[in-house]
């Protein structure tokens, strides 16, 4: 018997080797002889593209210059005569062209001027269509500093001339023709040039890789099925096949993952968003007293700047996942920070018809230090899925500080969460199985709430069970802040006088925002003169230099925009402060805006008490204020 097992085993491993090694052998001359083929294919499909591409550009640039009248062409030496209607008319076909060719990018021509190529025509419109910050239009006679050497060598060699490979200049990257424009005796007077984005050329090379690597795939296949062998079938099927069914369970977690985004953003937006609709009504009720109207509007303000910070963090959720998101603690009133937060819950418990409980507010120390916004947005984030899952009883928030750090305990009387799905609250995505018909969200709260506490040196915990309800328990360290200065208390009402006697010169093309900007620095005690858009700015302010203390400039405007505006004024030797107000929000935007000239970069929406200090300390700083006097 051991004699037959071991002759039966090396009979096995004969099977199993010759399989192999004929499998390997087999695969491989598969395998080279697509490959060979398939870079063949691949050869002989990128020589036909750029076959095509060269005769397009060739037609195109000898079409073009057949168009124009060489004898009036050569007239155009004075860049005063772009506006001239000689010029026009030889452009006009040039500007059709573009229109008309979708792959076209430029059609110009040239002239050579000394050592310098010269624009003497361009059919693209004046202006920055594709917003790269750079001028798409060239000017008569405008100097060509970088051309394409193929440019040269149609000149040259009077005929056609296409570029071999992709040439860069100020305005991107292209493939060009270039044919020459001939006057009745036969001399050159310029060349024509036609480009094409490279970005269509890749596109197509892109294609072809593509295609390709995929060719590549049922070779590969087909090589390594055919060598196995029998025996191993089986069992590549059914690694095959889960792979398949992993590949699709990928797919639908990568759907739902989107869906699940956009619902949480719907999730996180709606609390605040609700508040604001709330108390606007009760702001715009008559019956309502002043305080109460202040009050509102208090609230709503909170809100809606709770609402841009969610907007951001939602906006890049990458950085939470990454723990890049930054922690920045500063002085806050803590009784006062926990009340605001409740304000908008509570309203929205008394909606909903269920109870909502404050304990421990009267023991919280009035000033700490830790990091106000983070902290409202976990409590917020608890809240809202509190009074949200709780559709009878009440909602409890019991805050309380021990050993410099604060507790916070949100509980509730709703369905309660089961243990397997408190395994996965935290993570992102993640919808609770009992609820789900009803959550609009995903968890992404919840997962926003874990990350920030985990930021701020804190802890998170639940306790829940179904049918009795959820506790969430949060605990994060603060510092001792010192008491809050009688000057601290009324910054605020001394805020509204920063500005008595300062005159604002305001650059802004948007009504509302206008309004606002006056309304603010009415209330600051400024005077305001208004301008609808740079240019108006820039005659105004050069009629009369001291006429404005400080400009306020919108960035997009009509006619001139405000890096034209402010480069205008510095280049004249006005020397006032200027401060950009603009939504770009951008590094980038500010570092333009402060390399052009402005003192200072602010963004929408405006931050008014912000706004006032910044002009104050400018003008202070820059000492031209009329109220000096």
């Amino acid at each position: 018997m051991y004699k037959l097992d071991s002759s039966g085993s090396r009979s096995r491993s004969k099977m199993i080797y010759i399989p192999i090694a004929s499998g390997l052998l087999v695969a491989t001359v598969l395998f080279v002889s697509s490959l060979i083929s398939i870079a063949g294919m691949r050869h002989t499909a990128r020589i036909a593209i750029d076959q095509q591409v060269r005769h397009n550009l060739s037609r195109m640039a000898s079409m073009t210059a057949a168009t124009i009248d060489a004898s009036a062409h050569s007239t155009l030496t004075d860049p005063t005569q772009e506006e001239g209607e000689a010029y026009k008319a030889l452009n006009r076909p040039l500007a059709a062209a573009i229109k008309g060719v979708e792959t076209v990018r430029f059609i110009y021509t040239l002239r050579a001027v000394g050592d310098d190529l010269c624009f003497v025509l361009d059919g693209t419109p004046i202006g920055d269509t594709d917003n790269d910050g750079i001028e798409d239009h060239s000017f008569l006679m405008d100097v060509y500093e970088d051309p394409d050497p193929a440019a040269w060598e149609a000149y040259h060699s009077e005929g056609i001339a296409i570029t071999r490979e992709p040439h860069s200049d100020r305005w991107g990257t292209f493939l060009s023709g270039f044919a020459p424009i001939r006057l009745e005796d036969g001399t050159i007077d310029g060349v024509v040039g036609v480009d094409i984005s490279a970005d269509q050329y890749h596109a197509q090379l892109a294609r072809v890789n593509l295609a390709t690597q995929l060719a590549l795939i049922p070779g590969g296949l087909l090589s390594i099925l055919a060598g196995v062998g029998v025996w191993w079938v089986s069992r590549r099927f059914v690694r095959y096949a889960q792979q398949i069914v992993e590949h699709r369970e990928d797919a639908i977690r990568a759907n739902n993952a989107k869906s699940s985004l956009l619902a949480s953003i719907s999730h996180e937006l709606r609390t605040p968003l609700n508040a604001i609709i709330g108390f606007v009504g009760v702001a715009g009720d008559e019956r309502c007293n002043r305080i109460e109207r202040a009050d509102a509007t208090d609230t709503i303000r909170h809100n809606a700047e709770h609402l841009l910070t969610l907007i951001n963090d939602l906006l890049d959720i990458s950085k939470a996942e990454a723990g890049m998101i930054t922690i920045e603690p500063a002085p806050v009133d803590l009784p006062e920070l926990i009340e605001r937060a409740v304000e908008p819950l509570r309203f929205n418990a008394e909606q909903k018809q269920i109870g909502f409980v404050l304990e421990g507010i009267d023991t919280l120390p009035e000033r700490v230090i830790l990091d106000r916004t983070r902290v409202r947005q976990i409590l917020l984030n608890l809240l809202s899925n509190a009074v949200k899952f709780t559709d009878k009883g009440h909602v409890k928030l019991r805050v309380r500080t021990e050993a410099s750090t604060l507790e916070m305990c949100v509980q509730d009387t709703g369905p309660g969460i089961s243990a397997k799905d408190i395994e996965v609250l935290f993570s992102p995505f993640t919808q609770l199985g009992s609820r789900e018909s009803r959550m609009k969200g995903t968890g992404l709260g919840l997962t926003i709430t874990h990350k920030l506490t985990k930021l701020m040196g804190g802890e998170i915990s639940v306790d829940s069970k179904q049918g009795q309800g959820t506790l969430f328990r949060v605990r994060i360290p603060y510092r001792d802040a010192e008491p809050a200065s009688e000057h601290h208390a009324h910054d605020a009402r001394a805020d509204w006088d920063l500005l008595k006697g300062v005159r604002v010169a305001i650059a802004e093309d948007g009504t509302d925002n206008m309004r606002l900007l006056k309304m603010i620095f009415k209330r600051s005690g400024a005077s305001t003169i208004e301008y609808h858009n740079g240019e108006e700015a820039l005659a105004g302010i050069m009629g009369d230099a001291d006429h404005a203390d400080i400009l306020i400039t919108d960035w997009d405007m009509p006619v001139l925009n405000g890096e034209g505006l402010v480069r205008k004024l510095r280049e004249a030797g006005w020397t006032r402060p200027i401060i950009s107000l603009t939504a770009h929000a951008m590094p980038e935007q500010q570092r333009l805006c402060l390399s052009v000239g402005c003192d200072a970069h602010m963004t929408k929406p405006i931050n008014a008490k912000r706004l006032i200090e910044t002009c104050a300390e400018l003008v202070e700083q820059h000492g031209c204020s009329s109220k000096a006097a």
